[in-house]
């Protein structure tokens, strides 16, 4: 794996049920230019990937940098933009340097501020000549309610609020690495930074007035802890109210949310060029306390509201990402925008296939799940006027999940796992994306499980829309 070294996400242990090591998983490190060709072919215009960051920098050091990895990456951008792929860079995606982790702790500790800027910093002196996109941290909300908390024997026991100490970090650590790009490297290098969360979006479960705060309230303590910041310099209202009162409550002397200083906010506020979100599907909110809440709260407990099931569309199939639920490409960009003012990329979206016992390069269902999500996007931003940079279908290959494996096949490209070749092709769906890429324009395809593709371009073309999604934003005059 290119000198990786000792390395688990987030800090996890072999052991850790359902986590799994990934091995080598698709071995992209080594077949990169089988991906960068697959990418070509389907007329992709943006190629989303994250940095290893025990990859470049195994003990943390930027004066010690992996050798290998940093080829290894270099190639990776060099062989995209030489295929007219732009390279979007995602900083952190849930894995860092083992010695960083001793000699710094957890993202719940402020020391783990120093080296990640100092990380940041190579990124940029390192890559910044090529890639203009960059993303600091994948999905901050979701690491921190999850992996963040995840006790490793002798190195982290878990406290109190780490939670929300770890989402007060990983805010601070995307803004100083925002505001060292804006004094250093933006005149030259002019890329852009956005600020980056897991939408999962919740819905009222019912037109009571207290379901409908819920929903708000779950929207705020899921994107709105993430977004108010980077705007406001402050947490949003609800949320700061709610942990502190809380906190109060459990007879801690301050609250588990932490302030800002006068000189964090000055930096937290205005640290983002856009805004990130990773969308799948919503979920049904109720108001209500955690009937199994802790005796010191969390993310989820804070905010009282009760996930009750998932909304229910045509064509639903089993499996929880085989969810067909484009109305959260219409309901979450309105509200982020109608809050933040901020363009938006959608730098997540995609269909697991869990179907077992299939040739996953039959996927019909996915050409369909992805023309009804990309509707609501063109309809949002036709209808609202909400501005959207660009739409990552997660993902281009079938890759190694962090608790389904192998099991759960996003890749646009299939990746033969069956047989350990790892040998790519592309799936029944590839017309749909080449389609997309030669005539700017989605054709309308019906969701549905069958092994026929679901519509033609031939047919489709009558029904499609001008796509707009994957041309980017001029930043600079907005």
């Amino acid at each position: 794996m290119l000198g990786h070294p000792e390395l688990f996400p987030g800090g996890l242990t072999p052991s850790t049920p359902s986590f799994q090591p990934p091995g080598r998983a698709a071995d992209s490190s080594h077949r990169y230019e089988d991906d960068i060709a697959a990418a070509k072919a389907l007329k992709l215009q943006v190629y989303r990937f994250s940095i290893g960051w025990p990859r470049v920098l195994p003990d943390g050091d930027p004066s010690n940098p992996n050798t290998k990895g940093v080829n290894y990456y270099n190639n990776l951008i060099d062989g995209l933009i030489s295929s007219g792929i732009q390279p979007m860079v995602t900083m952190y995606h849930f894995d860092y340097p083992m010695a960083v982790l001793r000699a710094n702790g957890t993202w719940a500790e402020r020391t783990i501020l120093e080296p990640f800027l100092a990380y940041a910093d190579f990124l940029f002196k390192t890559f910044g000549d090529r890639v203009k996109l960059w993303t600091t941290i994948n999905e901050p909300n979701y690491y921190c309610s999850t992996f963040a908390l995840i006790e490793i024997p002798g190195l982290y026991t878990r406290k109190p609020g780490d939670d929300w100490k770890c989402v007060h970090n990983t805010i601070l650590g995307h803004a100083m690495a925002y505001r060292l790009y804006e004094k250093h490297y933006r005149a030259t290098q002019g890329g852009h930074i956005g600020g980056a969360a897991l939408a999962l979006w919740s819905r009222p479960n019912s037109t009571a007035w207290v379901d409908v705060e819920a929903a708000q309230r779950a929207n705020e303590f899921s994107l709105g802890a993430m977004y108010h910041p980077l705007v406001y310099g402050e947490y949003p209202p609800s949320v700061r109210a709610r942990v502190d009162y809380y906190s109060k409550l459990e007879g801690l002397s301050e609250s588990r949310l932490p302030q800002f200083t006068a000189e964090e906010k000055h930096i937290v506020k205005g640290a983002a060029d856009f805004l990130c979100f990773n969308a799948y599907f919503g979920t049904n909110m109720a108001d209500g306390v955690h009937a199994d809440r802790p005796r010191y709260g969390t993310m989820d407990s804070d905010r009282d509201a009760i996930e009750v099931g998932f909304q229910s569309t045509p064509g639903q199939m089993a499996g929880l990402f085989m969810r067909n639920d484009p109305y959260v490409l219409w309901e979450a960009p309105r509200w982020i925008y109608k809050n933040y003012k901020l363009p938006i990329f959608i730098t997540e979206n995609g269909w697991g296939d869990e179907r077992p016992n299939t040739d996953g390069r039959r996927d019909s269902a996915r050409a369909g799940y992805h023309s009804e999500y990309l509707h609501q996007l063109l309809r949002v931003m036709k209808e609202e006027g909400v501005p959207i940079m660009g739409y990552v279908a997660w993902s281009l290959i079938d890759t190694w999940e962090w608790s389904a494996q192998t099991g759960r096949r996003f890749g646009l490209v299939h990746v033969d796992y069956a047989n350990g070749s790892l040998d790519r092709s592309l799936k029944e769906s590839a017309w749909f994306f080449q389609y997309i890429g030669e005539t700017r324009r989605v054709p309308k395809v019906e969701y549905r499980l069958g092994e026929a593709a679901a519509g033609a371009p031939a047919t489709a073309a009558a029904g499609a829309l001008v796509l707009l999604t994957l041309l980017l934003i001029d930043l600079a005059n907005n």
